[in-house]
């Protein structure tokens, strides 16, 4: 036989697939351990040939055992790919096949293939650059990025794909790119269509790491394309001291709505920042500044004194904006906030805050009586245009359903009253807060005559704030009075903010006076959830020990979350028995309920109890509960699985059960491991949490059980698949120490301090924690760990 025939050549081909698929679905790794040195390479270098070379049904055969064969054959066909002669385009297929097994380690490789690659093998390319789920990107995510960065200056479409992706790449790397790239369009030294500088910008703004590049992006654009500062002024949000200096500040009169949305959305992640690290003062000077850069703006004013009086306990501080609240014109509902912040005020300084009251409760009135004709004026308005498609769709699509349960749905699905019925709702709530914050304050200042006049009041306002919005009506069982209780400047801010506090307020009382302080806020609630439990006993339940409300003739409500609240409250500031208590009783009122809401808020309750538990070390009730809540959510996840017809999304509504139950297998995990001693029933729980919900958390969480079975490659592979987030970096740290990479574990011990325990209390008993946690002690030598977890009292830190 002539071999160098060309007649010849597809009888030889068909013998090698012959001969392949004689090997069966393990062929190639046979063939593979059938040779011995070199010849072991060439071996898969003539399967990936002969894979290039066949056609498309005998490509995909020979395309399973090269994935079965994973990186080391991706590595091999870049090879081959690389080395290949002529000038024409890769198969399709081969790069089909090669960016799903190419490692990540390849990527500044991978570039090489762009100039013979056509559109969709480039795009292909991309593609794989963006992944963030590849085996080790991390340690390769600087040389993936500039892959990325190299696309924007490759082809329009493919340049606006790229700058879409590289929002998830914190790097300064690409940071720098991005700004450079946008600098160079808004001075038109380049040509850059609107919608890739639109995209581009977009991306930049995400990065955390845009800090040193916002103020001359930001100049620029104001000189050279304003149209971009909507898109570039949220990179603020990643810099308080840049807000802090005055550099939001040529914006916050502006009036334009893109440029006031960008500018509310930096003062919320700011206020958000500042607030989680208990920088309290610097929010303070902030809403002080802005009030005097738009003194006409209440906003700001109502910020400033709200921080003053909750979060600083300096309620004095709070009398020069609260003086401007009395001189701006406002609407009645933001009068009558006003109004209750300074009836708040008076009461923390010892002083009467009847007047205040008075005055804050005639303007509630007032926006409430105005609400009939909000909704007079608005006229009936036909089926919207989204609710006529929706109806359409689930009479047609299956699962079909039924024209009651179509209506009940319709029911649920329609807007309540339009615009005109969201406000006077809210005038609603604002009236039921300010009755209650009323009553509340009469109580603390031992002024109980005057309770009842204003809790009958109260329970008035509520029901007629029902009408607006009753338990059957078209949202389902309603929210009004947890809603109207949580109010910003309402009852429950002035007992968990103002009362309770947090360390700053803290830090500048006596003992006794805090002491005072908390003992206030217990009374508080006790009254609200007692007097509540009395006139409403179809929305609250009351203290253990109190009467039971009786049966309902009219089927079961929805009950708010205030006695819930109770309990945190104690749980958070030390009252762990009596929290067990309300816990247990919470849970004993609502076993067998048979409405959905109350069922949750059970299941919920369950969680809170062996919370409790496992820190007391409790193993047999914190199982027990835990138990009881894992079977309350696979029950439903198992029913909106089989009845999907039931649901109106039932896929949001699977992802939400499964995320539910993860967390109880998570917890499961961590009673088995830490309080029990049995670590394969803890790792069983572990894997069920994981597999079903591939979370970050869940992820390293899975990593940490590998890595304490000695499976340090594996747990390494898993954690090289993760961004590092806040939320991670204790169990990121375990890993790494487990895993003989201290000086990382060290690191996140660190950040973990940092960023998730923003008080003293809350640093000492995590460092507490680290201190005996065995997942880290092959730290427990190390200088550095052992300053780092040793405790500190009042002024030794900052």
């Amino acid at each position: 036989m002539n071999l160098s025939s060309p007649r010849c050549f597809p009888c030889l081909l068909l013998g090698l697939l012959l001969a392949l698929s004689a090997l069966g679905s393990n062929g190639p790794a046979l063939f593979l351990q059938s040779s011995k040195g070199p010849s072991k390479g060439q071996g898969l270098r003539e399967q990936l040939r002969v894979f290039l070379a066949a056609g498309p049904a005998d490509r995909a055969l020979l395309a399973d055992r090269l994935r079965a064969l994973g990186p080391v054959a991706g590595e091999a066909l870049l090879d081959i790919l690389l080395a290949r002669p002529g000038q024409g385009p890769y198969p399709s297929g081969s790069l089909g096949l090669l960016f799903e097994i190419l490692p990540a380690q390849k990527s500044k490789a991978a570039l090489a293939l762009l100039p013979r690659m056509d559109a969709a093998g480039s795009r292909a390319l991309l593609l794989w650059l963006a992944r963030r789920d590849l085996e080790g990107f991390r340690e390769h995510e600087a040389a993936k990025a500039r892959g990325l960065l190299h696309f924007l200056d490759v082809g329009e479409s493919l340049a606006i794909e790229a700058a879409t992706s590289l929002a998830n790449w914190d790097l300064a790397l690409v940071a720098k790119g991005l700004a450079e790239r946008l600098e160079r369009g808004m001075q038109r030294k380049r040509s850059c269509s609107r919608v890739l500088m639109i995209r581009m910008a977009r991306s930049f703004a995400t990065l955390r790491a845009c800090g040193p590049f916002i103020e001359d992006s930001l100049a620029l654009a104001q000189l050279e394309a304003p149209w971009l500062l909507p898109l570039l002024i949220p990179a603020l949000g990643y810099k308080p001291a840049l807000v802090l200096a005055g550099r939001l500040d040529p914006w916050i009169r502006t009036q334009h709505p893109s440029l006031r949305e960008a500018v509310s959305s930096v003062v919320l992640m700011v206020d958000n920042d500042l607030g989680n690290r208990l920088q309290h003062e610097e929010r303070f000077a902030l809403y002080r500044r802005f009030r005097g850069l738009e003194p006409a703006e209440a906003e700001w004013a109502r910020r400033e004194a709200h921080v003053a009086i909750f979060d600083l306990g300096r309620a004095e501080k709070a009398d020069p904006a609260l003086e401007v609240l009395g001189l701006l014109r406002q609407p009645a509902t933001e009068i009558a906030e006003a109004f209750c912040l300074r009836a708040i005020a008076d009461f923390l300084r010892g002083r009467d805050p009847s007047p205040a009251l008075g005055k804050a409760i005639a303007a509630a009135e007032e926006a409430f009586a105005a609400t009939p004709d909000l909704l007079s004026a608005q006229s009936e308005i036909d089926e919207p245009s989204d609710q006529r498609f929706y109806r359409l769709w689930r009479q047609q699509v299956p699962p079909r359903l039924g024209p009651r349960e179509l209506d009940r749905r319709m029911r649920r699905r329609e807007f309540a009253g339009g615009p005109a019925a969201q406000l006077a709702r809210y005038a609603g709530r604002r009236r039921l807060a300010v009755y209650l914050l009323g009553a509340l304050l009469n109580e603390l200042d031992d002024k109980a005559k005057k309770n009842s006049s204003w809790l009958d009041k109260a329970e008035l306002a509520y029901r007629q704030l029902n009408e607006l919005h009753d338990d059957s009506g078209r949202f389902g069982p309603s929210r009004e009075l947890d809603i109207a209780l949580g109010l910003r400047s309402g009852p429950l801010e002035l007992l968990t903010r103002a009362l309770q506090g947090n360390e700053k307020i803290a830090d500048g009382l006596s003992a006794a006076e805090r002491k005072h302080q908390l003992a206030q806020a217990e009374r508080g609630f006790r009254f609200l959830v007692r007097e509540l439990a009395a006139r409403l006993p179809e929305k609250v339940i009351g203290e253990p020990g109190g009467p039971k409300p009786a049966p309902r003739t009219d089927g079961e409500k929805a009950y708010a979350d205030l006695t819930g609240g109770l309990a945190r409250f104690l749980e958070v500031i030390g009252e762990e028995e009596k929290a067990i208590a309300v816990l247990d009783h919470l849970i004993q009122s609502l076993e067998g309920s048979g409405l959905a809401e109350n069922k949750r808020a059970w299941a919920s309750y369950l969680f809170n109890r062996a919370s409790i538990a496992m820190d007391r070390r409790n193993s047999e009730i914190a199982e027990k509960h835990l138990m009881r809540y894992v079977r309350f959510y696979e029950d439903r996840l198992r029913d909106v699985r089989q009845n999907p017809e039931l649901y109106g999304n039932p896929d949001a509504v699977r992802r939400f059960f499964a995320g539910l139950l993860a967390n109880g297998y998570v917890s499961l995990a961590v009673l088995k491991n830490v309080v029990m001693g049995k670590l394969e029933e803890a790792r069983n729980y572990c894997r069920k949490a994981y597999s079903l919900n591939d979370s970050p958390f869940n992820r390293v969480l899975y990593a940490c059980y590998l890595a304490r079975d000695g499976k340090a490659g594996e747990a390494l592979r898993l954690m090289g698949r993760v961004d590092p987030e806040r939320s991670l970096y204790y169990n990121m740290a375990c890993t790494l120490a487990m895993c003989g990479r201290k000086s990382e574990a060290i690191h996140y011990v660190q950040e973990d301090l940092k960023w998730n325990h923003p008080t003293r209390k809350s640093r000492n008993r995590q460092r507490d924690w680290a201190a005996k946690d065995n997942d880290l002690r092959s730290l427990r030598d190390d200088p550095v760990f052992i300053d780092l977890i040793r405790q500190r009292k009042v002024g030794e830190e900052k």
